[in-house]
């Protein structure tokens, strides 16, 4: 079982010494992989819905230290050497494609091809107002922006046209380490979000998921709309001895396997992500799980 760390860049989190001696001890020690989020903009009183708590509120002060991801995790990749790095998540909508295809493949290239770019479409109305960006239609934005990117990793020149961004024969390098390839994983618990999951994404990103019952929710939306059963059993809660996570839980990222692929759903991947943490014992780690993330 794979155990990543999620939430370095935010608050204390965010100055350099703790950075590095996280980074450095979360490589010892062999967690998989450092996640880092995002928000540009934080507002004091938010008319918006936080969608992942029953509070509706997003739980860290409006005041907080929140680094950069991308400055964030370049500094996490001159400290360590093989530990992965993913941004979970970058609110894709929120960024031009061309800058974050130029700053996420050369992250990629001079931490030694360890990055994979995690996307959500945002969920804070004010921090769209703030950057000028419209908050309808972020989910087709961002489904467009991720072939942006795929298009600008792949080829040299590079040529788009969509609704909400073109560019026609540009070059935009370096390109990712992996022969053009960086892996995209897209978040999201709702409904719209497993299916854009499944229509554009690498792997799925779901956020503080209530309980088992929530994940076996989303993993059989994930198999639907990939048109295949979801390949790995589902534990019951009862062998959790509750239908509800711990308190700690952080999340889960996960996807279908590469032999559910067909041309028009070529998101479904294969990957895994979960998010118990150390009350829980590995052993009982849920199966469909490839990696746990704690904070």
């Amino acid at each position: 079982m794979r155990i990543g760390l999620h939430a370095l860049g935010i608050g204390a989190g965010a100055q350099p010494e703790v950075i590095r001696a996280v980074a450095s001890a979360a490589e010892a020690v062999g967690f998989a992989r450092l996640w880092v989020g995002e928000h540009v903009v934080m507002v004091d009183r938010s008319g918006s819905r936080y969608p992942y708590n029953e509070a509706e509120e997003i739980p860290v002060p409006a005041d907080a230290d929140w680094l950069d991801p991308f400055v964030c995790l370049s500094f996490a990749a001159a400290m360590t050497s093989s530990i992965e790095l993913a941004t979970g998540i970058l609110l894709l909508p929120e960024h031009h494609p061309v800058v974050v295809a130029k700053r996420a493949a050369s992250l990629d290239l001079v931490s030694g091809g360890r990055f994979t770019l995690g996307v959500g479409v945002g969920w804070s109305r004010e921090e769209f107002e703030a950057l000028g960006v419209p908050f309808a239609q972020r989910g087709a934005r961002t489904a467009e922006y991720v072939a942006a990117l795929r298009e600008l990793w792949r080829h040299d020149p590079a040529s788009f046209q969509g609704e909400f961004v073109s560019f026609d024969s540009v070059r935009v390098n370096p390109k990712p380490v992996r022969d053009g390839h960086l892996p995209v994983i897209v978040g999201g618990n709702s409904e719209p979000a497993l299916a854009r999951v499944a229509r554009v994404a690498d792997g799925w990103y779901g956020f503080n998921l209530r309980d088992l019952a929530e994940v076996e929710r989303c993993l059989g939306s994930l198999g639907g709309h990939c048109h295949a059963p979801w390949p790995w059993s589902i534990a019951s809660p009862d062998s959790w001895g509750s239908s509800s996570a711990p308190a700690w839980a952080s999340s889960w990222w996960s996807t279908l396997p590469r032999r559910t692929r067909t041309p028009r759903q070529s998101g479904c991947g294969s990957w895994g992500r979960g998010g118990w943490g150390p009350e829980s014992p590995r052993s009982e780690a849920h199966p469909a799980a490839r990696e746990f993330v704690t904070t």
